[in-house]
């Protein structure tokens, strides 16, 4: 754990200078409630939604806006960032040594288990599209989902076997892990969904498990209890055309572009070369039945769905990471339903365990003639991850650099040219109007063919 935790580090050592950019400035700087360690700052965490005073989103995630008071007034961080970066990798670092823990469980009926295990956590660690999570400091709730639903399933499958006061112990551990990742971010759901695909993969008694089950239901009721009596009071939200234009075509549209972003996703855990902050209107085109994108990712997702099919009871590990993928994209895919933005690469964080056990099983069933090749092409592979994931850092360095990266990126998207309007009219030291009237002029560019009455916040 020490050479994973040392490794990823490294990957993220450039990490701690990034600014309070992005989403952050507003949930830190702009946030009051964390800036006192007040009961009614507490007060207003526990009844008002995530974005306070700012918009209504119907997002209610007490404890990471805790976290944020945590950083800020107790810690004495304020708004310097660098104390904010050393809790996430914390927590990056706690969820690495869940990852191994899974891949041992996983693996236990292989030989070389801990290897197996070591390399899954390896390659997740320093995968590039966990930068959004782990260096973006809002990052933080898919972070603290993440915990949740690692150890919630973690506890679920320790507690199936154990003795019965232990078995106590370990449902209890399942509630609060299940209540940790839910109060922190609503995606956190999939934790039940990893419990089901884990029994079915590995054929466990359903009575053995049912109490799992029944301990998850608590937490369950309790959060959507709570949220719901938050949000009773709060005007429902809307979400902007402009962040996820899905909101705006008809539902088989809709869902075709969808299933593009999936496919978008898989190329970006293959190849993460160009990666963005943001995938704003108009970067991804809506879809149809004759977009090539949208054949390929249709192929793609029936190809992986076939092969964990095949996989069910040939190779169990294979089947769960498939189904793990899917399964924790699920909530933020817009399939199911629609959300606040058309496509994030933090979403990628819990689906990417996915991938990375899918490499590591793949690389090593090539490589069974000559094994000890395996371990050497799997560390070629995490030092590739790393040598991204550390120049991926630079770009969060502050607000010229995340929005600079994001135009290149994703030109065609019109927040990115918006945002660096703003920057080089208002935030630079010097003020450069020319490049910034360039940048306002292609946002506006951008959003002219959008439908009149659904088109996006233009710059001015």
């Amino acid at each position: 754990m020490l050479a994973l935790w040392a490794f990823a580090l490294l990957a993220y050592s450039n990490s701690f200078r990034a600014g309070l950019v992005f989403d952050s400035n507003l949930a830190i700087l702009q946030d009051s409630r964390v800036h006192a360690a007040t009961s009614e700052n507490l007060h207003l965490i526990l009844t008002e939604e995530y974005w306070y005073n700012r918009t209504t989103t119907g997002l209610y995630r007490p404890l990471c806006t805790f976290s944020y008071l945590l950083n800020y007034a107790i810690f004495g961080n304020g708004p310097h960032p660098a104390g904010y970066h050393w809790v996430n990798f914390a927590l990056h670092a706690v969820n690495i040594a869940l990852v191994y823990l899974l891949g041992l469980l996983l693996f236990q009926e292989t030989k070389a288990k801990e290897r197996l295990a070591f390399a899954l956590a390896a390659v997740w660690a320093v995968h590039p599209v966990l930068t959004e999570s782990v260096t973006n400091i809002v990052g933080r709730a898919d972070l603290l989902a993440g915990f949740g639903v690692l150890a919630g399933l973690l506890c679920h499958v320790h507690g199936g076997a154990a003795s019965p006061w232990r078995k106590l112990a370990w449902l209890a551990g399942l509630a609060l892990a299940a209540t940790i990742g839910l109060f922190s971010k609503e995606s956190a759901v999939v934790v039940l969904a990893a419990m089901v695909i884990y029994d079915l993969a590995f054929h466990q008694t359903w009575r053995a498990r049912a109490a799992g089950y029944l301990a998850l239901a608590v937490s369950f009721l309790v959060f959507f209890y709570v949220r719901g009596q938050v949000l009773a009071n709060l005007p429902a939200g809307l979400v902007p055309f402009g962040d996820n234009p899905l909101m705006g075509a008809s539902f088989w549209t809709a869902r075709l572009t969808a299933i593009k972003v999936v496919g978008k996703y898989l190329w970006l855990l293959l190849w993460p070369s160009r990666l963005s902050c943001d995938y704003s209107y108009n970067q991804i085109l809506l879809s149809t039945w004759g977009d090539w994108k949208t054949l390929a990712a249709v192929a793609a997702c029936a190809a992986l769905t076939a092969v964990a099919m095949a996989c069910y009871r040939r190779s169990k590990p294979v089947f769960f990471f498939i189904a793990f993928f899917f399964a924790a994209l699920a909530p933020t895919s817009n399939l199911v339903i629609l959300i606040g933005t058309i496509m994030a690469e933090r979403f990628l964080y819990l689906p990417s365990i996915g991938f990375a056990g899918c490499l590591v099983v793949t690389v090593y069933a090539v490589c069974r003639r000559l094994p000890s090749i395996a371990p050497a092409a799997l560390a070629l592979v995490c030092v590739a991850f790393a040598a991204r994931t550390y120049t991926r850092n630079l770009d969060w360095f502050d607000d010229r650099s995340l929005w600079t990266s994001a135009v290149k990126t994703c030109p065609a998207s019109y927040k990115p040219h918006m945002l660096l309007a703003s920057y080089y009219s208002v935030v630079a030291k010097e003020a450069r109007l020319d490049t910034a009237i360039r940048e306002a002029n292609r946002s506006l560019a951008i959003v002219a063919p959008s439908p009149t009455n659904e088109t996006p916040s233009s710059p001015t």
